[in-house]
């Protein structure tokens, strides 16, 4: 479901750019967010899970502790896994070759929504 329009180092923050397919015609500044979980998985974004991030989603792999680079984000299944607060949102990540959801629960981030990457919109 997704197109790179142009692919930069992943370790680049600022020069990554995708064509978001099926969710957006426009292009966003990709943001490269560190996975703080260990063994989180990446979630399929493919045929129901393609606009309802979830646990029931297929899993893809899973990563621990590195930076991946977020693309949008999605409300969808609420995780609740103590310390931290509950949180409904994903984002729309690429972790090596690898494209799918992460719950933003598992991202080093200040609140609930990763500063800077635009909500995912689906096309009507």
């Amino acid at each position: 479901i997704l197109y790179d329009r142009s692919l930069a180092n992943e370790n680049s923050l600022h020069h990554n750019l995708f064509h978001v397919s099926g969710f957006d015609d426009g292009i966003n500044e990709a943001k490269k967010v560190f996975v703080s979980g260990r063994n989180v998985n990446i979630r399929s974004a493919k045929g129901k899970c393609f606009d309802k991030p979830s646990t029931k989603c297929t899993s893809l792999g899973q990563v621990s502790r590195k930076y991946c680079i977020a693309e949008c984000q999605l409300k969808g299944q609420t995780i609740r896994d103590p310390p931290k607060a509950p949180n409904p949102w994903w984002s729309l990540v690429r972790c090596g070759k690898r494209r799918g959801w992460i719950s933003n629960r598992y991202l080093r981030i200040k609140g609930k929504k990763v500063d800077g990457i635009p909500a995912c919109t689906t096309r009507d």
